[in-house]
């Protein structure tokens, strides 16, 4: 197969799109955590949005973020704000080195009203960067507390 001069822009843009997704798989793991580094974040989540499933409404349960850093630089995690007191997270600072991954425990104590509801809740993670917080998510189906029966 040839290819004519009207196509080469097309080949071009092709072999462009190919080595830049090559460059970012090698260097930040994915294509997205490359996407994110090019938009001017430098810590990118491994997921977002976790999903807890059902969980009764008496326990707290604990969710892990996996959040990696997309910086030649250190960067530190200066606090956490979760839209709700019924979300607590890890004590902070936290300090991410160049290019390493770090988890965020996050847990979260339903309260009476949460029970037999669907919640989700969100928390910004604040930097040391001029570059926009991290936003993590967690999804969960809160149900009524299993009730025991007393043993006499």
């Amino acid at each position: 197969m040839v290819c004519s001069f009207r196509d080469l822009p097309l080949v071009v843009a092709g072999l462009m799109f190919a080595g830049l997704t090559t460059i970012s798989v090698i260097r930040f793991g994915n294509v997205s955590r490359g996407l994110a580094y090019v938009r001017g974040s430098v810590l990118v989540p491994d997921e977002s949005m976790i999903e807890l499933g059902n969980i009764p409404g008496d326990k707290t349960v604990e969710a892990v973020f996996q959040v990696k850093s997309v910086s030649g630089q250190p960067v530190t995690i200066l606090g956490g704000k979760a839209e709700c007191s019924c979300v607590m997270s890890d004590a902070f600072p936290i300090e991410v080195g160049p290019l390493a991954s770090v988890p965020i425990r996050v847990q979260f104590r339903p309260r009476p009203v949460d029970v037999n509801s669907r919640i989700e809740h969100r928390i910004l993670l604040y930097l040391d960067t001029d570059s926009a917080p991290v936003l993590l998510s967690f999804g969960a189906n809160v149900i009524a507390p299993t009730k025991t029966k007393e043993k006499r």
